[in-house]
């Protein structure tokens, strides 16, 4: 039987010392907080690409969002910046 091993997203703030410890390390520049930022297998990803790739992680449904993924960033991320500036007025 195969043994499904349990992944864990680890969130951190980006003015925390890790959070700026990842950006440093990852070459985003001091004070970068435009985006949310996903590291994934020591690769960063931010705006849409992040948020698509978490998805990938969540339970169904929203690993079906992942499919947006084929979309170019330059249709996705004014979605995604749309989306970041108004998220408070987003019902869920």
């Amino acid at each position: 039987m195969k043994r499904l091993v349990k992944q864990q997203i680890v969130f951190r703030s980006l003015y925390s010392d890790d959070g700026k410890k990842y950006l440093e390390k990852y070459g985003f520049p001091p004070g970068y907080d435009r985006s949310l930022v996903y590291i994934y297998r020591d690769k960063a990803y931010t705006e849409s690409e992040a948020v698509l790739r978490v998805t990938k992680q969540l339970r169904r449904p929203w690993p079906l969002l992942s499919g947006f993924l084929i979309l170019p960033r330059r249709m996705r991320d004014p979605v995604y910046r749309l989306a970041a500036r108004h998220r408070h007025h987003i019902p869920l």
